[in-house]
């Protein structure tokens, strides 16, 4: 038996010789409860996995509000958590119950063989589609969340559709900010509803956008957007300097370098004042959290973005 095997109780049959001496035997996995695994697929043959959970509260006459969530295998728990957590004194927490939906890819196998391959594909999917491989691209995942995903929603669960929140990180966090401008330079959606009320960019990888995003918000100067949909955009203090754990390490002077060239701070404050200059009605807001990096800034950006599902317009 492997190492791995004799602490893992899903591989050596007889549960885990480290949690049996100390607790007994192991009974069973961690489950989530009022929580589902779905899997989708997109027009074009892209399969991807929601994940799903509900509140425990009746829903209100107009329906819940729903949270999607983009890298949803790798956020989800932690939202339904903190929604939960909070959403039972919702006037005391300002975070009222909701349905939460993580998007991912299904695990199809031989794609996620290797980190690198499932890297590849996720910037794919999360920039326009004319940059790189069609079927994967921004817009077709987009068409998907609305023409797929949503209604799929709506059809389990009693939403209130003027109630949606699009989250995303980092790429995602991108797609999000392409999103809210595609929804703004068009005005609404095929069906004539904007598809989300409420954008959260977190660490938005504006940088990896290249002049297309910007281009975009210039275009708005001209169109005066009718969407007023509220605008969250957040980033780390440390996503462009370094932390001071990384003070004396042999790469830091390479990673300060790839910090200050992607300007990730900077481009998130300049990024909102754009917005703000060209749809005063949004009201945008970005926060710069301090003590925070690229990854952990996650955590209390989603307790803002928590929130503001409870105050979308």
């Amino acid at each position: 038996m492997s190492d791995r095997a004799a602490l893992d109780p899903t591989m050596s049959g007889a549960g885990s010789p480290r949690v049996s001496a100390v607790m007994g035997a192991v009974v069973g996995p961690v489950v989530m409860a009022d929580a589902e695994t779905w899997e989708l697929e997109s027009a074009h043959g892209v399969r991807y996995r929601l994940r799903v959970a509900w509140p425990v509260q009746p829903a209100p006459p107009s329906g819940y509000p729903v949270i999607y969530q983009l890298d949803g295998d790798a956020t989800f728990a932690t939202t339904v958590e903190s929604m939960r957590t909070r959403a039972h004194r919702a006037d005391a927490t300002g975070v009222m119950p909701a349905i939460v939906v993580g998007v991912s890819y299904a695990d199809d196998g031989a794609e996620h063989t290797a980190v690198s391959a499932d890297d590849r594909r996720r910037h794919r999917q999360m920039l326009r589609a004319e940059d790189f491989t069609p079927a994967l691209g921004a817009s077709r995942f987009r068409t998907f969340l609305a023409s797929v995903v949503q209604p799929a929603i709506a059809s389990a669960f009693p939403v209130n559709a003027a109630r949606s929140t699009l989250i995303g990180h980092s790429l995602g966090g991108l797609f999000v900010l392409d999103t809210l401008l595609e929804a703004l330079g068009r005005g609404t959606s095929p069906e004539g509803a904007p598809p989300y009320q409420a954008y959260v960019a977190i660490s938005p990888s504006i940088w990896r956008g290249g002049d297309t995003l910007w281009q975009a918000v210039a275009a708005l100067s001209t169109s005066r957007p009718v969407l007023h949909p509220q605008v969250l955009i957040t980033v780390g203090e440390y996503e462009q300097a370094l932390a001071p754990w990384q003070h004396g390490q042999n790469n830091a002077d390479d990673i300060l370098e790839r910090r200050r060239a992607r300007r990730m701070v900077d481009q998130a404050r300049e990024f909102t004042d754009r917005l703000n200059e060209v749809a005063p009605a949004l009201d945008a807001r970005c926060r710069v959290f301090a003590g925070e990096d690229h990854a952990s800034v996650v955590l209390p950006s989603m307790s803002e973005a928590l929130r503001l599902v409870g105050t979308v317009r």
